[in-house]
C-alpha cells in the first residue's frame, strides 16, 4: 500500500499500479478514480423560536461542505446541556419545528452538518424555554372615592417563563357585563 497526501480536495485523481521485475513492467491494475473530500465545517447562527409547545429552529448551512455535497443535517436535543440525544436525522432543509415540548421546561439544542465522508463539528448548544400561561396577579386591592376606583395588585407569582406580561383590566357593572378596559405592561 502507499499513503499520498497534499491531494486537493474536490479534484477527481486516477491511479493504477503496476507491477515489474528484471525483465521489464507488467500490465497495469484496474484504473480508479477518486476524489478526495476534506472535513465539513459546522452548521452556525442557530436559532429558536418558541410557539406554546413547540420551538421552531433555524440555522446556516457550513461555510464548507469540504468539496463535497452536503448530504443531510442531524438535530440533537434534551433538557441537560451535556447530555442531549438524536432528535431527527437526514434532514435537508435549513430549519424545522420540534413539537410536544413542556412549557417551563428549558430544552437545549445543537446540529451537525454531515457531508459524503465527515460529520461537521457540532454547532454552538442553544436553549429556549417554552412559555406557560402566567399565575394570576397577586394581592388585588381597590381604592374608591368620589367618581374614581384605583386598582393595585402585585406582579404575579409565575409570568410564564415569560420577562414581560400584559395585565389585562376588565370592568362591568354586573358580574354579567365584564368587559376588557386596559392593558398595563408588566415586567419580571
Amino acid at each position: 500500500s502507499y499513503y499520498i497526501t497534499g491531494m486537493r480536495n474536490g479534484d477527481p485523481y486516477t491511479y493504477f499500479v503496476t507491477a515489474y521485475n528484471f525483465l521489464g513492467e507488467g500490465s497495469s491494475s484496474e484504473k480508479l478514480t477518486v476524489v478526495p473530500f476534506g472535513r465539513i465545517s459546522e452548521p452556525f447562527n442557530l436559532s429558536a423560536r418558541e410557539y406554546g409547545d413547540r420551538v421552531h429552529l433555524s440555522w446556516n448551512t457550513p461555510n464548507s461542505t469540504g468539496n463535497a455535497d452536503l448530504i443531510k443535517y442531524s438535530v440533537y436535543y434534551g433538557e441537560d446541556v451535556d447530555n442531549l440525544s438524536l432528535y431527527r436525522d437526514n434532514l435537508i432543509s435549513t430549519n424545522m419545528t420540534v413539537h410536544e415540548l413542556t412549557p417551563g421546561i428549558t430544552y437545549y439544542f445543537k446540529i451537525r452538518a454531515i457531508n459524503k465522508v465527515y460529520n461537521s463539528s457540532f454547532s454552538d448548544v442553544i436553549s429556549i424555554r417554552p412559555l406557560e400561561i402566567p399565575t394570576p396577579p397577586l394581592d388585588p386591592q381597590l381604592e374608591h372615592g368620589d367618581s374614581f376606583i384605583n386598582l393595585s395588585w402585585k406582579a404575579t407569582g409565575y409570568m410564564g417563563g415569560d420577562p414581560s406580561v400584559i395585565y389585562e383590566v376588565y370592568l362591568g357593572e354586573t358580574i354579567n357585563d365584564i368587559i376588557p378596559i386596559a392593558n398595563i405592561q408588566g415586567y419580571y
